[in-house]
């Protein structure tokens, strides 16, 4: 069904990683869901613990019908994906393993700050990125309108400590706030690095501002966002969407931060026809 080479790519990726001393993250998105992932080393969350919903990870949503001798079955190749958080500062070492590898042109998201690195990316790799999801994302780190600044972000670590920082964070990406049935995993998630790394995490945010450079990405691009959004507003999803030239905008209503855990098949299906040149589907 064309998992077992997709994952073992993604497996060489990450432990390609980890033999250069290039910080990954735990992993997260669907993948998150898979317990094969997690035993082979390339996330750092035990989906069983946790009780995540590994039917996102297999959506028959992600697949195409194949017809083969007369006989019709998914194409399972579509069906999963990985996603991966690479040190910004040594991703340019990991493209060039993947050109060593032979990989050409591949799509592109990030969610939230990892929105903003995409964006980056796709003004830097013009040609080694095919389409770009900015999804829950703005072209600028201090975020107008945000539920507190980052500032009073940086404050609050300081004052009360990671963990309670992530709860404060996190209880606001989504609607439901703690009651969300995937509020723990964002906490966990989030308390897996250090006091310094989140709080130059949080550096990074204030002094990062791409707007003036948006005209450079040339790649055609889906922006996502849901309104009920508290990290970033209406404004920055416009702003993306009128200074990215080839692009289209999806609002998901009802959501916050994290449209793809709110409304897991709806989110799967957009970025699935987004890919697949199927939008409006």
């Amino acid at each position: 069904m064309g998992f077992v080479d997709y994952i073992l790519l993604v497996w060489d990726v990450i432990n390609y990683c980890k033999e250069n001393d290039i910080p990954t993250g735990l992993g997260r998105g669907s993948a998150a869901g898979s317990l094969v992932l997690f035993l082979i080393g390339v996330t750092g969350i035990d989906p069983v613990e946790h009780d995540l919903y590994f039917e996102r990870f297999v959506s028959k949503i992600r697949a195409k019908k194949k017809t083969v001798n007369g006989i019709t079955y998914l194409d399972g190749a579509l069906m999963c994906d990985v996603d991966l958080d690479i040190c910004y500062y040594r991703r340019v070492d990991v493209i060039k393993y993947l050109e060593e590898k032979k990989i050409g042109k591949f799509h592109l998201l990030g969610h939230s700050m990892g929105g903003m690195i995409v964006q980056e990316m796709a003004k830097r790799y013009v040609n080694k990125i095919s389409k770009l999801v900015c999804y829950s994302t703005g072209p600028r780190g201090e975020m107008p309108g945000r539920f507190e600044t980052v500032d009073e972000s940086r404050e609050n670590l300081k004052k009360n400590g990671l963990k309670t920082m992530a709860r404060n964070i996190a209880k606001t990406w989504f609607v439901k706030g703690e009651d969300a049935k995937y509020f723990d995993v964002c906490i966990e998630a989030g308390t897996q690095t250090s006091m310094e790394a989140a709080d130059n995490s949080l550096v990074a945010f204030k002094n990062w501002n791409g707007v003036d450079t948006l005209k450079n990405i040339k790649n055609e691009t889906l922006i996502i966002w849901g309104d009920k959004d508290k990290s970033y507003n209406l404004t920055q999803a416009k702003t993306l969407e009128k200074n990215i030239s080839n692009s289209s905008l999806v609002i998901f209503e009802g959501c916050a931060h994290n449209v793809h855990l709110e409304k897991i098949e709806e989110f799967n299906r957009t970025v699935f026809n987004f890919i697949n040149d199927n939008l409006n589907e």
